[in-house]
């Protein structure tokens, strides 16, 4: 319990500590060894769950310079320009995650020791339900000041954007665009990387990821708030298929089908905007039996 009270203290503490402790290894494997790490110290679901989330309720300037923070977030743009850090600072200490000389001096920087990683922009997981959030929490008493907006696919909606630097280059090959991921990570406020060399550039929520968790895309946050769910999600299947062949396609299953996985597909909200392959059903009959569904369209 000790790891995890100190790395939700000060995980910059406990981030140059393990540094120390593995400079041996050398610079190159650090990353994977800081990913390593905490994860095994938050493994537990209650250590994990101690760990403060920014949210909409807990907004980035809620928090104290490199606290320890998650952010449940689907990665929005990738195309960022990767950075350079120095992994090893000129007193021979950390560097990275946020970690740089105050007076950087152009004539001591060990270029050896310089490394890379990698940069993207990630926003709040777009279309949650209201009840996928806790009730107990207080919604927040001055609206957020939406940074980028134009990089989330709901028009106006609230949101959280965050840069995300990542320092496992594993890791960091694995992220998609609109991949849903849990990223927990050291909160700062830097320049946007892409306006970086921009003069005046406004500073925007930064997390230095330690490691990350994927959050499934089948599966909600939260249980849904209604006690007499169908057990069998295979029969709740059934059940829709049959119903869309029944109401609209002359009991037709195998189109009914169709439709299901059409309506079900998974879209990538962008410019332009990549769209499931389109459907054609023709020539099935009409209903067997009148219903209030097929009298709508018989109106339109």
């Amino acid at each position: 319990m000790s790891l995890v009270f100190d790395a939700l203290q000060s995980p910059t503490d406990a981030l140059c500590q393990l540094y120390e402790q593995n400079k041996s290894q050398g610079i190159d494997s650090f990353p994977a060894t800081v990913t390593a790490h905490f994860s095994s110290i938050f493994k537990s679901n209650d250590a994990f769950q101690q760990i403060p989330m920014l949210d909409l309720h807990h907004p980035p300037e809620s928090f104290a310079d490199r606290s320890l923070v998650i952010f449940n977030a689907m990665v929005q743009d990738t195309s960022l320009s990767p950075e350079l850090y120095l992994a090893t600072r000129s007193n021979n200490t950390c560097g990275g995650w946020g970690l740089v000389d105050e007076v950087p001096s152009n004539d001591g920087i060990q270029y050896e020791n310089l490394r890379e990683c990698s940069t993207f922009w990630a926003v709040s997981i777009p279309g949650l339900s209201s009840w996928c959030y806790d009730e107990t929490k207080v919604p927040p008493s001055s609206p957020y000041t939406v940074i980028q907006k134009h990089k989330y696919p709901v028009l106006d909606a609230p949101h959280i954007g965050a840069q995300i630097k990542v320092y496992d280059e594993k890791l960091s090959a694995s992220f998609r665009a609109t991949d849903t991921v849990s990223f927990i990570g050291i909160l700062t406020f830097e320049p946007l990387s892409a306006s970086i060399d921009v003069p005046n550039s406004k500073n925007v929520p930064t997390i230095h990821m330690l490691f990350s968790l994927p959050i499934p895309r089948t599966i909600a946050p939260r249980s849904f708030p209604e006690e007499a769910l169908p057990t069998s999600i295979a029969n709740l299947r059934k059940e829709l298929i049959q119903w869309i062949a029944d109401e609209g396609l002359g009991g037709d299953y195998v189109a009914a089908e169709w439709v299901f996985i059409c309506a079900i597909a998974r879209v990538r909200s962008r410019r332009p905007p990549v769209l499931p392959l389109s459907l054609t059903i023709a020539g099935f009959p009409a209903p067997v039996r009148f219903s209030l569904w097929s009298a709508m369209q018989h109106e339109r």
